[in-house]
Formats: C-alpha cells, structure tokens, sequence
C-alpha cells in the first residue's frame, strides 16, 4: 500500500484520499504521531480496499468468481458460444455471460457495458422514488439531468446548471439501494444548500432519518 503524508495547518481534522494510481494521501497536522496515522489506516483499511481503485485490479474475470451488484454477490456463469448473440443478464442468482472468446479482458469489457446500462436503469428508478420528498426541485417543469460516469475519487456530484445535474457513480451498482438512495438525496441535497452546513444535513436528515 503507497502512502503520502501532506503536512496541514488544520490541528483538528485528518483526511484521507485515494489516488487514480492507488496512493492513500493522508492529510494531517505535524503534531499527527505516525502511530496515530498508522491506527486511522487500519481503522479504515476495509474502505481503503472496497474502493473501484483497488477493487478491480483483484478481479480474475473467470468462471464462478464473485461479482458486486446492488450490495449482493453473484458468481460468474460464463458459457462459451459460437452462433448466439453475446449476452449477460440475471438468472438464477448467477450473473450470466454468453460469449464467443472467453478471455478475461472481454469479459471485463462486458461486465462494464452491463454495469453502465443497470445504473442507468436502477439510477433512474430509485430517482423516482425519492421524487415525492424532495420538495425543493420542480419535478414537472425542472427536473435535474441525471448523468452516470465512472468516476475516481467520488460517488457523485450536483452541479447548479440550467436546472442542475446529478452525477452518480457507475460503480454505486456495488452497492445496496438504501445506499444509492443516500448518495441521490446527499447530492440533490446541494440544490437547496450548497454547501455542507448543519442546515444540509439537517435536510438530509429530516428525509432519511437513519
């Protein structure tokens, strides 16, 4: 694990960041003792390595590993075809690939596809769930343009344009919907207040009580 320590003048916080190349910057004020930085490291050690960063490169991409959708494992069921369509879809617990080559760069690459059509799909849905209680946002006549990207170093992102954009995370298809629904809320959140005041959480708070 590749670690930089960044010196702050900030006595009272220690943040931590994920780079795209997999280095964990610690930021920390001169008077942090190593022992404490190597404690907080440890203590978040399993959000360190359940980051896409890291994530990904432990994947084989072969028969029967176990892949994240929507908090939930399921194996790989990759069955090798010469004249069908190549498919991937849901079936019986099993997330299952139809493929003419089974190698594992084009499995990943259509694990990927696949991931990116189900977030827009399930983003939108739980989107629409979440409607009735956001009373800030003018559903009917300025709804918010939903955007998915995969990103580095963040779940999502809202944006003040025209009538806002929200951007969620590709890889939030890992996680559980309650999770999903945090981040949309969290993110639709900043479209009444911009910043991260107690009167944000208070909102957020006030819609997802736990």
């Amino acid at each position: 694990m590749n670690c930089q320590l960044h010196l702050t003048h900030n006595r009272n916080r220690i943040t931590l960041e994920i780079t795209t190349n997999k280095i964990i910057k610690i930021k920390a004020h001169p008077s942090v003792s190593h022992q404490r930085v190597h404690e907080i490291l440890d203590y978040h050690k399993n959000w360190i390595f359940s980051n896409p960063i890291f994530q990904e490169s432990h994947y084989q991409y072969i028969n029967h590993e176990k892949h994240l959708y929507l908090g939930c494992l399921y194996p790989l069921g990759i069955l090798k075809i010469t004249n069908q369509a190549q498919t991937i879809q849901l079936i019986d617990h099993h997330i299952v690939i139809t493929v003419r080559e089974n190698f594992p760069s084009r499995i990943y690459s259509m694990l990927q596809n696949w991931y990116k059509f189900e977030a827009l799909e399930v983003f939108s849905e739980r989107l629409s769930l979440l409607k009735s209680r956001i009373c800030w946002i003018d559903w009917q006549n300025k709804p918010p343009l939903l955007r998915i990207e995969k990103l580095k170093n963040q779940w999502g992102s809202y944006i003040q344009k025209n009538n806002g954009i929200i951007t969620l995370n590709q890889h939030l298809t890992n996680a559980n919907p309650i999770a999903i629904d945090y981040v949309i809320l969290h993110e639709l959140c900043h479209a009444a207040e911009f910043n991260h005041s107690k009167k944000f959480y208070q909102i957020i708070t006030m819609i997802m009580p736990n």
